[in-house]
């Protein structure tokens, strides 16, 4: 697991409540990182639009997941009858997804 003990944000969606936290970068991610330790969210419209058309059971696919924020809010939203299948080719993104799962315990 990524080391990210000082770097751990609740994340706070707007009209999602849920208690998800993130570990993130500590530095040298000015975008995704940055923003969600200012807003708690990322891509608001996205978001919703995400949470919108989710239920539980589905599978969601996440190609690109990044730190994991998408492949977090849709295991939440698809429940523990669903599936998440998250998939990021850079390795220090990836350590950080896979420390956001362990983190929401969102593991089978």
């Amino acid at each position: 697991m990524a080391d990210c003990a000082d770097n751990i944000i609740m994340l706070d969606i707007p009209h999602f409540h849920s208690d998800l936290r993130m570990c993130l970068h500590s530095e040298g991610d000015a975008m995704i990182s940055a923003r969600l330790r200012k807003d708690k969210y990322w891509e608001l419209y996205e978001t919703q639009l995400t949470l919108q058309h989710l239920r539980e059971g589905d599978v969601y696919v996440d190609v690109g997941a990044n730190i994991g924020y998408y492949s977090l809010i849709a295991a939440k939203k698809v429940g523990n009858n669903g599936c998440v299948i998250a998939y990021e080719p850079n390795p220090q993104n990836f350590a950080l997804l896979q420390a956001n799962i362990k983190l929401n315990h969102l593991t089978k």
